[in-house]
């Protein structure tokens, strides 16, 4: 099991944020899960790649 830690940061959301709106970063949705899905998704996201 792996935990992460998030702590937030309103210079890099405003980075984020103009990454963004530029098109620098594309968002990419590989596929979607309900939540009655979730063991699905978990297993999905372990397979890596996303």
């Amino acid at each position: 099991m792996y935990s992460t830690q998030v702590r937030s940061n309103g210079t890099q959301l405003a980075e984020a944020g103009r990454l963004l709106d530029n098109g620098s970063v594309r968002i990419v949705i590989d596929s979607t899960f309900s939540l009655a899905d979730a063991l699905a998704a978990h297993a999905r996201a372990s397979r890596g790649g996303i």
